[in-house]
């Protein structure tokens, strides 16, 4: 459904804010955009715009009395929720003095009302409170091993789950596994399509309370990401489904291989058993600016 004004401000042309979201001293994140659109959009428009700007993902907001609604898209997709462009929200939110240290907002997004903090301790840090639920798919591995070119001798059930975005997990048995994944974006593609998901992520936790991990996503075609917060949030739920790690409270996640441009970290809390998580990071605003019509990007 199309974005619709909320808002009682008279605006003139759409600003631009781009954010870091899940970075750290060793890895970049993603870059994000939060597009303030003046008046109302269709999706088509959202999505061509999402394309021409480019990031990974792309959040729309029109300001909303009490709370507010966020639409996201990715350079190929609408996106009914994203971690990214709700946290980038929240620092947006936090810089104009709507959200302070320790305090919480609601935002709405298509996949549903999410509570967003501000961390107590940390001001580039924000956390989003999450209810992933129980639903799962339990299967072998095998299959997605098969895919992911690596050995199943080691490696955990393959876990069908998500909030908002449903994805295949599996637990591999080994570091170097974790590296050795290879799968085309087309293979991963035609195998999320086969099954209906939206993304795959084998990983792998060296020590309690750590996780490496990969995600590979059709909102990128198939391609990996290098940080995705709503994938991180469903790994409490896979240790619960296999009995594991029950005295956990907290993860770190590592996500992606190689340079820092192509890696992520989040953290991903349990609020309590039955998929109720918080899901956290880094969130640094790059640059700010307005919106130039003079291509046609925002009406085309």
């Amino acid at each position: 459904m199309p974005l619709r004004d909320m808002s009682n401000k008279s605006r003139t042309g759409c600003g631009l804010l781009v954010f870091r979201v899940y970075g750290s001293d060793t890895a970049a994140g993603n870059l994000t955009g939060i597009v303030e659109l003046d008046r109302s959009r269709s999706d088509q428009q959202l999505q061509g715009l999402a394309a021409r700007l480019g990031y990974p993902d792309t959040g729309f907001v029109l300001a909303s009395p009490g709370c507010r609604f966020i639409r996201s898209f990715s350079p190929t997709e609408h996106l009914a929720f994203c971690s990214q462009t709700v946290l980038a929200l929240a620092a947006r939110l936090a810089s104009a003095g709507e959200l302070h240290p320790g305090t919480a907002v609601e935002i709405a997004t298509d996949a549903g009302n999410v509570v967003v903090e501000a961390d107590s301790n940390d001001d580039a840090k924000f956390w989003m409170h999450i209810r992933v639920g129980t639903e799962n798919t339990v299967g072998g591995p095998e299959e997605l091993c098969r895919l992911l070119g690596v050995d199943d001798d080691d490696a955990g059930p393959e876990i069908v789950t998500g909030f908002g975005r449903k994805r295949a997990y599996i637990e591999l048995g080994s570091a170097q596994s974790l590296l050795d994944v290879r799968a085309s974006p087309r293979a991963i593609l035609s195998y999320c399509r086969s099954r209906g998901i939206n993304g795959i992520c084998p990983f792998h936790s060296p020590l309690p309370g750590r996780i490496h991990m990969r995600v590979f996503t059709t909102s990128l075609e198939g391609r990996e990401d290098a940080s995705t917060g709503g994938a991180v949030a469903a790994l409490p739920l896979y240790f619960e489904t296999v009995e594991r790690h029950a005295q956990i409270v907290t993860w770190k996640v590592e996500q992606g291989v190689g340079p820092a441009s192509g890696r992520g970290c989040l953290y991903v809390k349990r609020r309590a058993f039955g998929g109720d998580v918080s899901v956290g990071g880094e969130v640094k605003l790059v640059s700010a600016g307005d919106l130039s019509d003079t291509l046609g990007i925002i009406d085309p």
